[in-house]
């Protein structure tokens, strides 16, 4: 099974993305809503643990660059 963490901050949208990836037979390896829990999980997980991030660009009007940066980095 892919396994699949979400990066959103707007709750119906990460709800709504969980909700089908769950009906296309993913895992939810994760989540985060802002640049902080984004960073802390992109520490947290390895390439064991997760396939593919699915992140927002803007997070609580933060850039998310950071955070794709140290995901893309580990």
């Amino acid at each position: 099974m892919t396994r699949i963490a979400v990066i959103e901050d707007e709750v119906p949208i990460g709800a709504m993305l969980e909700i089908m990836l769950d009906e296309l037979g993913c895992v939810h390896a994760g989540t985060a809503r802002t640049l902080t829990e984004a960073m802390s999980l992109a520490d947290s997980i390895t390439a064991e643990d997760v396939d593919a991030v699915l992140l927002d660009y803007r997070l609580k009007g933060e850039a998310s660059a950071p955070a794709a940066q140290r995901l893309q980095n580990r």
